[in-house]
């Protein structure tokens, strides 16, 4: 499934999919991300939310 696929992308290279059309940051949100995965016939989107947290 692409979002799996999607989401193991992003974990294994973090920080440097930033900025790409996989991941974006939300707006007016401090430390609130987004997966976009393009999903069956390709008009739909699938949306993953997620933080980072650092120092623990």
């Amino acid at each position: 499934m692409i979002i799996d696929t999607n989401i193991t992308v992003v974990a294994e290279n973090w920080p440097s999919v930033l900025g790409t059309s996989l991941v974006k940051k939300l707006q007016g949100e401090k430390s609130l991300w987004e997966i976009r995965s393009r999903i069956s016939d390709g008009k739909r989107i699938a949306r993953v939310l997620f933080t980072v947290e650092t120092g623990k």
